[in-house]
């Protein structure tokens, strides 16, 4: 995983049964992967939409760099 933080903000509420709400995530990495994203996520809560944003970033940075070194 690639170091980095979070910032979550409620988007909107969720009356529905199923319980998600929708959340603005924004995160960006730590030198020298200080990219950063912005992600919408539905999820539980907004612990969960950080976890869900910090492993997409991970993800998409760390496929990013290894197109960077082919």
């Amino acid at each position: 995983m690639i170091p980095a933080n979070a910032v979550v903000d409620l988007l909107e509420k969720s009356p529905t049964p199923d319980g998600l709400s929708r959340y603005r995530v924004e995160v960006w990495g730590r030198e020298p992967n200080d990219y950063a994203r912005v992600y919408e996520i539905a999820a539980v809560d907004a612990n969960m939409a950080a976890v869900e944003g910090l492993q997409r970033f991970s993800d998409e940075i760390t496929a990013l760099i290894e197109n960077e070194d082919s």
